[in-house]
């Protein structure tokens, strides 16, 4: 029996149709212990024929060979689908030469519930992407999976970004306000006069601190006016900016370190401000560099895990102190590139209050129809929500929306299963064919 490796599953593993890798590979044809019996067989057969009588064996075996012949033709080859067992998955990977050891098996198993293809090709891709993880990282593997799905495997800073907010659950609010106390550290120990620094490079400094951290209120109290939803979600902007100031800050110590000025404890002092805001601005950095990653298109075609949505971080000033929103809007997958269709999307908005505790709302939208479902922590939000139904119809009217469903339910909403989704390995299955 030759199992399919290849063929239109990629691979041989699959949850049942769609097929949910969609490379296609030559399926080899092997000898299976019946077909070689029976062409000893026939070989014995027709060798002793040969000694009896040459020529009636001859005819024999003619008409016996076309017979086997038709039957074969017009029989096609049986296909056996079974559940996919810890063996089929050993068999796979020794199948491309990798040996089954329990850390390869974990790595085999993360890439098949994310929809990674198991080929020698990814398995390099996500090895080499690993030796850039910190050590003992616990979310590498997932971060270097998705950034093979993702198509940037020649980008470490992009996995080890989306390693580390994948283990911190890094939050933007919180890390622009530990931008902004190290921002105004840094403004007082520049307003020194035994600061090392020239007074033309400190003035320069001091403005563009004064600059960024000026943008990092509007955002942390909305008073921002974002230009429509597109706007909000672009980090463009954001991260070439707090980019721009890491390298900056990066150069001041350079030049503390170079000078020898260090010896003098305001100098040291403003080594250690510096020091403590280019990490938060790397931290802020590497979170934006993950929303980036987790909003970019999936270039495969599978349909399987089709659900395709751009992320974003922004804050939340309805909370003391400012809490942190996450958006996801749903790609269209119908049209190429999957862009956004404003006229038939699905937005979902993650945020926490201080009265209602954790709230999740899915807005679906279909021209000018939208329909609303709330996800709450408590039946005392619930109901609260479920009471305010009228007001919410006549906002969205206002608005040229009509909405046409809402309804509450109590449960909590993990954002990753969306940005992330998994299949089920119970749900997958080995297809066979005899030959």
């Amino acid at each position: 029996m030759a199992d399919g490796v290849g063929g239109s599953s990629g691979g041989g593993i699959h949850p049942g149709a769609p097929i949910i890798w969609p490379t296609s590979k030559k399926v080899e044809s092997i000898s299976t212990p019946s077909t070689i019996q029976q062409a000893g067989q026939v070989k014995s057969a027709v060798s002793g024929a040969q000694s009896a009588n040459a020529s009636s064996a001859a005819s024999a075996a003619s008409s016996a060979s076309s017979a086997s012949a038709a039957s074969t033709a017009a029989a096609p080859a049986p296909t056996v689908v079974r559940a996919m067992t810890p063996a089929d998955l050993i068999s796979q990977l020794l199948s491309i030469g990798l040996q089954p050891s329990p850390e390869m098996r974990e790595l085999a198993g993360k890439m098949l519930q994310n929809g990674l293809e198991l080929s020698a090709e990814n398995f390099q891709k996500i090895t080499t992407l690993l030796r850039h993880a910190p050590e003992g990282s616990e979310t590498a593997k997932d971060a270097a999976i998705q950034t093979v799905l993702k198509g940037l495997e020649n980008s470490p800073k992009a996995m080890t970004s989306l390693a580390s907010f994948l283990a911190n659950s890094q939050k933007v609010s919180q890390q622009m306000q530990k931008i902004s106390q190290a921002l105004a550290q840094l403004q007082s120990a520049l307003a020194s006069p035994r600061a090392a620094l020239s007074p033309q490079l400190q003035g320069a400094l001091a403005n563009l601190a004064a600059q960024f951290d000026k943008k990092i209120q509007q955002a942390l109290t909305g008073a921002d006016d974002a230009k429509g939803l597109e706007a909000l979600l672009s980090k463009s902007e954001s991260l070439s900016d707090a980019q721009s100031l890491k390298q900056l800050v990066g150069g001041m110590l350079e030049q503390l370190n170079q000078q020898g000025q260090l010896q003098k404890p305001e100098n040291r002092q403003l080594a250690e401000v510096l020091k403590r805001l280019q990490e938060q601005l790397e931290s802020l950095s590497e979170n934006m560099v993950s929303q980036a990653v987790l909003s970019k298109n999936n270039p495969r075609t599978d349909t399987t895990l089709n659900q395709r949505y751009i992320y974003g971080q922004i804050p939340n000033p309805m909370t003391f102190p400012p809490g942190t929103a996450e958006i996801l809007v749903k790609r269209d997958e119908n049209q190429e590139k999957s862009p956004v269709n404003p006229k038939k999307t699905r937005v979902i908005i993650k945020f926490e209050t201080e009265s209602m505790g954790e709230v999740t709302i899915f807005i679906d939208v279909e021209e000018n129809k939208v329909w609303y479902t709330f996800n709450t922590e408590t039946d005392e939000t619930r109901d609260f929500v479920m009471a305010h139904t009228k007001d919410l119809q006549d906002r969205m009217k206002q608005l040229n929306f009509d909405l046409t469903g809402m309804h509450a339910i109590k449960r909590r909403v993990d954002i990753k299963r969306y940005l992330m989704p998994k299949l089920d390995l119970d749900s997958f299955t080995r297809i066979s064919a005899e030959v």
